[in-house]
């Protein structure tokens, strides 16, 4: 059994691994898109080559949370998993840079991001291992409170060094994945895993035998669909229909981020004390009202108070989300159902992306942000139907 009270210097330490993992989303939205347009002129392939994280994304935390949950280590079976995954992300990151064509550098991002979602699901695993159900939305909240710190330190430090030299951009994010996930081995134990536990039903019988765990992936994959679709293509969208500078449509980004940040605890602790559905539902919801309200408001300034808001539905989406999602799950299985959940999350790329793109050519921007708040809306009315 989990301990009842987990030290907060503990969960900070542990919390450093999403601090990585953050770190590496800003550099994979914010640096990695700029490596390759430097090395083919086509955007289009540049977006091909992009998407291949969400099919990695789909698949290798599956598999990850299989082999953890199943194979038995006297060092523990989360942390060699953790480990031996951001041991190759860093070494793909320093020799990325020599790359100097497409060719030369496909095969390494593919290797890249096998490595980083063979992370996801042993990690996510782990928070249930060390947590009580009942402060798993605290403990969520502070993870993910320290999680966005990490991207907004890229933003802030990690991706200006690429005006300076693009090399530096690459080795600041190994650098920093390196301390981070040794402060997480290093700082929080794991138990050597019990023998036995071998046996049990198959991963697909699992999720088909328990409703609610079946719908609840279902809320996720719209949830998760619609804020793809802004995600990936809020700059473009904004700077059409509201006349956005890059550097106000940053600006906007930067807000939601630090509204998700801000409130990422407070929301966890909300969800301990009055439930994690009640608190989902209603921050989806808020979420997808939010996103609806982004065409109305006319000009970028009188947006940042709107994107502002959509942090705090962010926040829920990610913290009292997974909290939530923890206690619909058996605890001897958890990596192998928590690798579907980053499936849903990470999988749900491949829609959003496809999704944004066709609703802002075909049907215009202000259908970018009504659309994901219909879909989003959408999984509000799923997760109502979750039996808590």
């Amino acid at each position: 059994m989990p301990p009842d009270r987990l030290p907060l210097i503990r969960l900070v330490f542990f919390s450093m691994g999403l601090f990585a993992v953050q770190t590496f989303w800003g550099f994979l939205s914010a640096t990695l898109p700029l490596f390759l347009i430097g090395i083919t002129p086509s955007e289009a392939v540049v977006g091909l080559v992009l998407s291949a994280s969400g099919i990695f994304g789909a698949v290798m935390p599956i598999a990850a949370g299989m082999l953890s949950d199943r194979i038995q280590w006297r060092l523990g079976k989360r942390k060699p998993f953790i480990a031996g995954g951001w041991i190759v992300v860093v070494v793909v990151l320093l020799i990325l840079p020599r790359a100097t064509t497409l060719a030369a550098a496909v095969p390494l991002l593919l290797v890249l991001f096998a490595a980083f979602f063979f992370t996801m699901g042993p990690y996510f695993a782990f928070l249930a291992d060390i947590t009580a159900p009942e402060r798993r939305g605290r403990a969520a909240g502070v993870m993910f409170f320290i999680g966005g710190i990490g991207l907004i330190f890229f933003l802030l430090f990690g991706a200006p060094l690429w005006d300076t030299d693009h090399r530096l951009v690459f080795i600041w994010t190994a650098a920093t994945i390196v301390i981070s996930i040794t402060i997480l081995i290093l700082g929080v134990p794991e138990r050597p895993a019990a023998r036995g536990g071998r046996s049990g039903p198959g991963l697909l019988e699992m999720i088909t035998k328990d409703r609610r765990v079946m719908t609840f992936y279902a809320a996720m994959i719209f949830w998760w669909s619609g804020i793809w679709m802004v995600n990936f293509f809020f700059v473009i969208a904004a700077k059409s229909l509201l006349s956005a500078t890059n550097q106000q449509a940053f600006f906007a980004l930067l807000l939601t981020t630090a509204g998700y940040v801000v409130l990422a605890f407070p929301v966890g602790v909300l969800g301990d004390r009055i439930g994690h559905k009640s608190v989902l539902a209603g921050g989806l919801l808020f979420l997808s009202v939010t996103l609806c309200i982004v065409p109305l408001v006319g000009d970028m300034r009188s947006a940042y108070p709107v994107m502002l808001g959509a942090g705090a539905g962010y926040s829920v989406a990610l913290s009292v989300a997974y909290a939530f999602f923890l206690r619909l799950i058996p605890p001897d299985r958890t990596a192998r159902l928590i690798g579907v959940y980053m499936a849903c999350q990470n999988g749900s790329l491949i829609i959003g992306n496809s999704l944004g793109g066709a609703t802002v050519e075909y049907l215009g921007p202000s259908f970018l942000f009504v659309g994901a708040g219909l879909l989003i809306f959408f999984s509000f009315v799923i997760v109502l139907r979750i039996r808590a």
